[in-house]
């Protein structure tokens, strides 16, 4: 396969790839930060997994436990395919499209999680709704531009076998 160096590089459509693989650890961190890790520290988590106080609630400790474990793959993930991306490392459309098809699985399952702790809450919130409609939308998008596109082959070759 010939491969023209006036493809290569982070430019065209790539530039919009390089700006969402830069935002998703920041938007992984955000979540922990924001709603997950004030629970751990205002005692919120404590009180629901200690097994001596009144507000008792195991299945919602193990939610959030279950929350934090995956939010925390989603940012090792997402760092993970960060490097990839600005190494140019051959394998980052593979493992792009990967991270994003086992974000969405890990929403799904964590959706359904909660719903098992929480009967009486929606299985899918609004939020969790808008989140799967913009991922099945922009997944197969991906797919196709990270299969076809002659930058991305110009582009991702670093650690290429010979």
């Amino acid at each position: 396969m010939v491969i023209r160096n006036d493809l290569k590089g982070i430019r065209g459509w790539l530039i919009l790839l390089a700006l969402n693989v830069m935002v998703l650890p920041i938007a992984f961190g955000l979540q922990i930060t924001s709603t997950l890790l004030p629970l751990l520290m205002d005692g919120t988590f404590a009180y629901l997994a200690n097994p001596n106080s009144e507000g008792y609630f195991p299945e919602a400790a193990m939610v959030i436990i279950a929350e934090i474990s995956i939010i925390a793959a989603l940012v090792l993930g997402s760092l993970y395919v960060c490097y990839l991306f600005f190494a140019h490392h051959y394998k980052f459309p593979i493992y792009f499209i990967a991270f994003l098809l086992a974000a969405i699985a890990l929403l799904i399952g964590d959706c359904y999680l909660a719903h098992w702790a929480f009967p009486e809450d929606p299985l899918y919130d609004n939020e969790t709704q808008a989140q799967l409609i913009k991922s099945f939308i922009s997944l197969p998008a991906y797919m196709i531009y990270l299969s076809v596109s002659k930058r991305v082959k110009a582009t991702f070759v670093e650690g290429r076998p010979s």
